[in-house]
């Protein structure tokens, strides 16, 4: 069990451990840092103390968020989904990495010949739909532009730096859990083994890209702009042509987001998300939940492109036809 005491910060993070990402480098790592409780399952020496009574022995959540609750602030990790804990920690600080899906699989396959009883060829393992498409299995309860933050594994010091901007969490670049002798490396697979590891693990592809455009995003939001003005956002349009969209900024949580609107490539107005938002229940949400902005576009013509911008900082956070 890794230790809870000691620690400076009580800053309450949740963390979904994505195996084979340098989950567990960034782990220890914020195990010096944070008061850190970890669930990676029943009896897994990893699983503290507390958890492993509160979850798996007596299988009562709620009777571990009540004591969550009434002690310190207390960050969680672990190869879980995103929705087990959702509401134990603010919806800011969720935070995850990802990896480019080939060396991911090829990693997570090295991983199991190693440590566990699997004995199989790699064409086979990735046809086990356990192995598949597990970064966005895991983190889909949420839209990834409001999970409060996602590292990028090949771009490790960088996501650390970006950490150390948003969260005052100073986390060292530690390599733990790193496989020296891989049975198989990925540069080696046949050109028809790659095909079929991208193509089983579509959303995975779609995900990672999603990630790295949102990595690159906030890099250079945060050369012109401080962290705090950063806009966390999620809008669709439904099939009624009814907008509906959700804003909170990483700094000052309790103002509400001012948006300018763009319909057909003309400024419209000023509109601010303030509305009661109702999606995504277990998250935890600034404001009572009063982040919403809401807009019938059914006056429009079909296919009139909407855009929302943050107007203090020219932040795009959708755009999209009606």
């Amino acid at each position: 069990m890794l230790s809870i005491f000691n620690k400076k910060s009580t800053l309450a993070i949740l963390f979904v451990h994505i195996p084979k990402t340098a989950g567990t480098s960034f782990r220890n790592g914020l195990d010096k840092v944070l008061h850190l409780l970890c669930d990676y399952g029943y009896e897994n020496p990893v699983t503290s103390s507390e958890l492993q009574a509160y979850i798996y022995e007596d299988n009562d959540i709620f009777k571990f968020k009540k004591w969550h609750q009434l002690k310190n602030k207390f960050s969680i990790c672990g190869h879980l989904q995103l929705a087990k804990y959702l509401d134990f920690v603010d919806i800011k600080n969720t935070m995850s990495f990802v990896r480019e899906p080939l060396e991911q699989v090829v990693s997570h396959y090295n991983h199991h010949i190693k440590n566990s009883d699997l004995d199989c060829s790699i064409q086979d393992f990735i046809e086990l739909p356990q192995f598949r498409n597990i970064q966005s299995r895991l983190l889909l309860d949420l839209p990834i532009t409001l999970i409060g933050f996602i590292g990028v594994t090949e771009r490790y010091d960088e996501s650390l730096a970006m950490i150390k901007t948003l969260y005052k969490l100073d986390i060292k670049a530690l390599i733990d859990n790193r496989n020296a002798s891989p049975v198989l490396h990925s540069s080696k697979l046949d050109d028809l083994t790659k095909q079929k590891i991208q193509a089983l693990n579509s959303a995975d592809n779609q995900f990672y890209q999603a990630a790295v455009d949102l990595f690159d995003n906030k890099i250079e939001f945060l050369k012109t702009f401080e962290h705090d003005f950063w806009v966390y956002s999620h809008t669709v349009i439904n099939k009624n042509n009814l907008l509906q969209s959700c804003a909170y900024s990483h700094g000052n949580s309790e103002v509400a987001v001012t948006y300018k609107l763009f319909v057909g490539g003309k400024f419209i107005k000023e509109v601010k998300a303030e509305q009661f938002y109702g999606a995504f229940p277990k998250a935890n949400f600034p404001r009572g939940r009063y982040i919403g902005f809401y807009l019938q576009l059914s006056n429009y013509p079909k296919g009139t492109k909407i855009k929302l911008t943050v107007v203090q900082t020219g932040q795009v956070t959708f755009e999209g036809f009606c």
